[in-house]
C-alpha cells in the first residue's frame, strides 16, 4: 500500500540463503556449485535483477534438487507474477524441507500476492513454529491477517514493521494509553503518504493535546498543530500514527481529521469530470524492490484514455510530475497544483476519481469522493480481497484479470462510470 516502504520481503531476500563469501567467478563458470548460484543469484535479487536471479536459482537447482533452492526460484517467480509456476515450486521445495520456517515464509508470501489471505495466515503461522525469520514472518503473518479482515490481531502484529525497519528515536517515552492531562503528545507520521491520510481518521479520537509531525507535502491539508517530520517540537510522550489504534481502539470508521479549505475553479461544467491518476510515485525512486513495486502498480495512461470513448466524459490529470495534456494531445486537462492541498481542492469538484494504488486514492476516499482504485494482481491489504473496503465507504476497487490486463481492469470500470452516468 505504501509508496515508501516495501511490501513484506520474505526470507529469501533478506537472509542469504546460503552463507558464503561473495563470487568473484561469473554465472556462465560450469563449474559453479548450487551454493555459489544461490550465491549469484541471491546478489541479483538484491540488485533488483529479478530476471538474472531466476537464472542462477533455476540453476542451481539443476545442480541439487533441494528446499532451499526450489525456494528461492518460486520466490523469483512470485516476484515475476508467475504464480502458477511459484506455486509448483514452493510445493515441491516443503516436500524437501517440511519443517524448514524460511520455505513456509515464503509459501506465505507467495499466497499472500495472490490474494489468498486465510491459507497465507497458516503459512505464516508455520514459519513461525519451524524458525523462520522471525521480523519478517511476523510482518507478513500482520499483513495476512489485515489483508483478512482481522483487524484486533493486525495491528498489534503489525507493530513488528519497527523490528524490520526501527523507527525515529525520541528523548520522550512512547506513549502507552496514559491520561494526557495539559500534557502535549506527538504523533509522527510514517511510511508514505497514503498511509498518513489512511491512518489519520485516528487523530481526533485522542484526548487530549496533540502535535501531528507529517511530510512536508501535507502540512497545508493539516490544522495549525501540525509540524513537518523532523522540525523540532516540545512535547512529552510520542506515538507512531499506524500505533494509534492499539490505543484508541481499532474502529475504522473514517472521522476527517482535515477538509479542504480552499475552492478551485472547474472549467468543464456540465461534464462528467473524472480525475486520474496512473503512476505510482514508488516507481520512480527508492530500493529496487520499492521501484519494481510501484511500477507493477502503475497503469499506462493510455488505457485511461478508453475513458474518453464515453460520451460527455472529461478527464483531468490529478498526476503530479507529468503534463497529461501534452501527452494526450488535450484529451485530458491538466489540472494546476502544488501540494496535496491543490490536489483535495481540485477532488471536491470531480464527480469521481479513478486512480491506481498510490497516495491520491487514500486522500480522495478520505475525503468522501467517489472512487475507483484500480489494482494489480497483488493488491496492498488495505483494499482486502472483495470489491470494497471497510476503510473507505465510497470507493469501489477493480483488479486486474491476469497479471498485467490494465485493459481488462478498465473495461470494468467503463462499465461502473457508465452506472453512474446513467443513474
Amino acid at each position: 500500500m505504501n509508496d515508501t516502504m516495501s511490501p513484506y520481503q520474505p526470507p529469501a531476500n533478506n537472509d542469504t540463503p546460503l552463507e558464503q563469501p561473495p563470487l568473484n567467478g561469473r554465472i556462465q563458470t560450469p563449474q559453479l556449485t548450487a551454493t555459489q548460484l544461490t550465491q549469484v543469484g541471491a546478489q541479483a535479487a538484491k540488485n533488483g535483477l529479478t530476471d538474472v536471479a531466476l537464472i542462477a536459482f533455476l540453476r542451481a537447482v539443476k545442480e541439487e534438487r533441494r528446499g532451499d533452492t526450489l525456494a528461492n526460484v518460486a520466490n523469483a517467480m512470485r516476484q515475476l507474477w508467475r504464480f502458477d509456476e511459484a506455486n509448483k515450486y514452493i510445493d515441491e521445495a516443503l516436500q524437501f524441507a517440511p519443517q524448514d520456517g524460511r520455505v513456509w515464509g515464503i509459501k506465505g508470501a507467495i499466497l499472500l500476492d495472490q490474494n489468498r489471505s486465510v491459507e497465507a495466515i497458516a503459512a505464516f503461522q508455520n514459519s513461525l513454529l519451524w524458525g523462520g525469520a522471525a521480523p519478517y514472518t511476523r510482518f507478513g503473518l500482520a499483513e495476512a491477517q489485515l489483508h483478512a479482515g482481522d483487524f484486533k490481531h493486525g495491528l498489534r502484529g503489525y507493530e513488528a514493521r519497527f523490528e524490520v525497519n526501527p523507527p525515529r528515536l525520541h528523548a520522550m517515552p512512547r506513549w502507552q494509553g496514559e491520561s494526557l492531562g495539559d500534557k502535549i503528545l506527538l504523533v509522527e507520521a510514517e511510511q508514505g503518504f497514503g498511509d498518513t491520510f489512511m491512518f489519520s481518521r485516528f487523530l481526533p479520537r485522542i484526548p487530549g493535546n496533540y502535535i501531528f509531525s507529517v511530510q512536508a507535502q501535507a502540512v497545508s491539508l493539516f490544522g495549525p498543530e501540525t509540524k513537518r517530520l523532523g522540525e523540532a517540537v516540545r512535547a512529552d510522550f510520542w506515538c507512531p500514527l499506524m500505533s494509534l489504534p492499539l490505543i484508541l481502539g481499532s474502529d475504522i470508521t473514517a472521522a476527517l481529521a482535515f477538509r479542504p479549505n480552499r475552492i478551485l475553479p472547474l472549467t468543464a461544467r456540465g461534464k462528467f469530470n473524472i480525475g486520474i491518476v496512473w503512476t505510482s510515485k514508488a516507481g520512480g525512486a527508492g530500493s529496487p524492490e520499492e521501484m519494481r513495486h510501484g511500477m507493477q502498480k502503475s497503469c499506462p495512461l493510455e488505457a485511461f484514455l478508453e475513458l474518453c470513448e464515453i460520451d460527455g466524459v472529461q478527464l483531468h490529470s490529478l498526476q503530479y510530475d507529468q503534463d497529461a495534456s501534452a501527452m494526450t494531445m488535450d484529451l485530458v486537462n491538466q489540472l494546476p497544483q502544488y501540494d496535496f492541498r491543490d490536489q483535495a481542492a481540485h477532488m471536491m469538484n470531480m464527480d469521481l476519481i479513478i486512480s491506481v494504488d498510490t497516495a491520491p486514492i487514500h486522500l480522495a476516499a478520505t475525503l468522501g469522493r467517489p472512487c475507483i482504485v484500480l489494482l494489480n494482481v497483488c493488491g496492498s491489504w488495505q483494499w482486502g480481497s472483495g470489491n470494497t473496503t471497510p476503510w473507505y465507504k465510497t470507493v469501489r476497487i477493480v483488479r486486474q484479470p491476469k497479471a498485467f490486463d490494465w485493459r481488462g481492469a478498465m473495461a470494468q470500470a467503463k462499465e461502473i462510470v457508465v452506472e453512474m452516468m446513467e443513474i
